[in-house]
């Protein structure tokens, strides 16, 4: 996808939601044990990736090496991808470590205003290929 204007913002993909969802059904086990496991939410990942590569993961309240187990990104503007806080902030895991979680595609604009990164650190350090 091509950088927005200045100051100008991409909107959220449409796909995103039904891929996410339809992951959900192809992986329940997977995101059964997502808790502590990221095999699922990189699989999501890899998937979105494969339509843009603005998609990343998060870095909690901006806080390198402490990655969000459930949350996925969207890099929105010009910026160079690693590090941006011009993000789309994605709750994927609804119930998260809780007795039944389930795919979910929920944006939150609280944690992109609190200085969310995106990343992809985490995804190549489990050697997946970006």
């Amino acid at each position: 996808m091509a950088d927005p204007p200045p100051g100008q913002a991409l909107p959220t993909p449409d796909y995103a939601r039904g891929i996410i969802l339809s992951m959900g059904d192809q992986y329940r086990a997977e995101l059964n044990r997502s808790c502590g496991d990221t095999r699922w939410l990189f699989r999501v990942l890899a998937e979105l990736r494969k339509r843009d590569k603005r998609w990343g993961l998060n870095w909690k309240r901006g806080n390198i090496g402490d990655m969000s187990q459930d949350i996925l990104t969207y890099n929105w503007s010009s910026d160079p991808d690693e590090g941006t806080v011009n993000t789309r902030v994605y709750d994927v895991i609804g119930g998260h470590c809780g007795p039944n979680p389930g795919p979910n595609f929920d944006e939150k604009t609280i944690l992109g205003s609190t200085g969310a990164k995106w990343t992809l650190i985490p995804y190549i350090e489990a050697g997946y290929i970006p």
